[in-house]
């Protein structure tokens, strides 16, 4: 059915099979949540940040609030997956457009959610998420190459985690992937 309706609407449907997706209960097991958000690598990571200019974390959701960093966030996540084998979906024109769509839909009913990390007020992370009945969905992030030694990802992670638990969110969805960050 799905398959047929994404043909009907002019998309393509991919059935990937089963793909782990790793999820934290925030709500269910707040000390856990908690703990998690506090590791000391976690910690670590932002303290340089901190200890070296100034950081600051915005988690956005108006339009107009997110179109301001939206571009800079596209350049920075293509950047960062052109080292990769798999390059930015979001390279691609197309891409761009459904993700851009996307937002613009999600932004009025307060489903999206969009955090800038900045350090001396430039952007060394982002995250393209939504928040749902409850339940946080790690999507697409990105991260200045030129500080990968100092972990801005983590920086990103920590907060994140953050404000789920203080958001009263009940899950915290790391989307789907077995990438090793999502275990640690």
């Amino acid at each position: 059915a799905l398959n047929q309706a994404a043909g009907q609407i002019g998309y393509r449907f991919y059935d990937e099979g089963t793909i782990p997706s790793p999820f934290l209960e925030v709500e269910a097991k707040p000390e856990e949540a908690s703990r998690i958000s506090r590791k000391k690598s976690l910690r670590s990571h932002e303290n340089y940040f901190l200890r070296n200019g100034e950081l600051e974390v915005l988690h956005l959701n108006s339009l107009g609030d997110v179109s301001l960093y939206f571009d800079d966030f596209v350049e920075q996540h293509v950047r960062r997956r052109s080292v990769l084998p798999d390059p930015s979906p979001l390279a691609d024109s197309r891409h761009r457009e459904f993700y851009t769509a996307l937002m613009k839909a999600s932004c009025e009913p307060g489903w999206f959610l969009f955090t800038r990390v900045a350090w001396k007020g430039n952007a060394i992370a982002y995250a393209y998420s939504f928040v749902y009945k409850g339940r946080y969905l790690f999507l697409i992030t990105s991260f200045n190459l030129d500080l990968v030694d100092h972990s801005p990802g983590e920086v990103l992670l920590k907060n994140l985690l953050a404000h789920a638990i203080q958001s009263g969110l009940a899950i915290f969805d790391f989307g789907i992937g077995d990438e090793a960050y999502k275990y640690r």
